[in-house]
């Protein structure tokens, strides 16, 4: 059974690659939905807030991708825990507000439990490909100013670190792909590759689409 999660910074091609991989190899594709819920708590995407207000709302995401990711059978998702912490500490600047602490443990917290629970393979999708105008018009999503992309990836690629040093991380795998892995067949030749080895390093069957 793979349970699948991709984390990146807006623009590098999560959902492209996960509804691919779900068609391929008849994975059940789980649309993170993360723009919709921000529309639904009133939310606009970009728009200033107080910190604790957007901590809250970081704090409902957290436990979106938490009730989306649960259940039996495997899935590919275009959105993960890592996503979220990426984005809630893209929001601290010197901040010594311990209410505003606290909540950012919560969701650290939520986070960890979910990662390790509800996913078998986390991967990471570096910034570089090529986006159609149809996905720079998009609503509710974060800006695709490049430094700000770089900012994102940065932080994703530390969390993703953090967690493969859990010490007790049970059969997650987490990796990233390179920069230079644009191509979206060669994205999906290089996975299907990914998670034969990491079915064979966990012990784990392979989904029998992938044989």
């Amino acid at each position: 059974m793979d349970r699948i999660g991709f984390a990146g910074a807006q623009g590098t091609g999560k959902t492209t690659l996960a509804k691919r991989l779900a068609l391929k190899y008849g994975y059940r594709f789980v649309d993170a939905g993360v723009g919709a819920l921000m529309s639904k708590l009133g939310v606009v995407v970009g728009k200033e807030m107080p910190l604790f207000e957007r901590l809250q709302v970081q704090l409902a995401v957290a436990n979106h991708i938490a009730d989306k990711s649960s259940g039996s059978g495997s899935f590919v998702m275009d959105r993960t825990p890592i996503d979220v912490m990426a984005y809630t500490i893209d929001l601290f600047h010197q901040v010594n507000d311990d209410r505003c602490v606290s909540l950012f443990n919560e969701i650290q917290q939520v986070c960890s439990r979910t990662a390790i629970a509800n996913f078998n393979v986390i991967v990471g999708l570096r910034p570089g490909i090529e986006l159609s105008q149809e996905d720079k018009d998009r609503e509710q999503r974060g800006s695709l100013d490049p430094l700000y992309v770089r900012r994102i990836d940065a932080l994703v690629c530390g969390e993703l670190n953090n967690l493969n040093l859990f010490e007790n991380k049970r059969n997650l795998t987490v990796g990233f792909f390179p920069p230079t892995l644009t191509d979206l067949d060669a994205r999906i030749t290089s996975f299907s590759q990914y998670i034969r080895n990491s079915a064979e390093a966990h012990k784990r069957p392979v989904d029998s689409a992938l044989h």
